[in-house]
């Protein structure tokens, strides 16, 4: 069975995936340093074995309802030119998904290399 391996996440009510290939590790959620001047949905920057990471709450981006997540995660992606953390709720499984089984890539033109699209139910 062909496919692609991605490591699925929850955010509020809803599931989302990034390809196992990017992501670099997961961790607790921790308090990010707030930076001045950035958009609401930029949480701000963690320092992690001494490389400073952004960290974007992907809620807040897509502007969804906040949870009240208490164990929340934030999952490292590195791409190409990239590396930066996404607040989730919970991580849930690695799962594999055939490429027919995903839609073509939401309007988030900041993130199009990264989203590559949805789920097909």
């Amino acid at each position: 069975m062909a496919g692609e391996q991605l490591v699925s996440f929850v955010l509020g009510t809803e599931q989302y995936a990034v390809p196992i290939s990017q992501v670099k590790e997961i961790i607790h959620h921790c308090n990010a340093t707030k930076l001045p001047a950035t958009p609401k949905y930029m949480e701000g920057i963690i320092n992690v074995r001494g490389k400073i990471i952004p960290v974007i709450n992907l809620t807040a981006m897509l502007k969804l309802a906040p949870t009240a997540a208490t164990e929340k995660r934030i999952v490292i992606v590195e791409t190409s030119s990239l590396e930066f953390g996404i607040v989730v709720d919970a991580v849930s499984e690695v799962i594999r998904i055939e490429q027919s089984n995903i839609e073509p890539n939401p309007s988030l033109s900041t993130f199009k290399t990264t989203i590559s699209g949805a789920l097909v139910k």
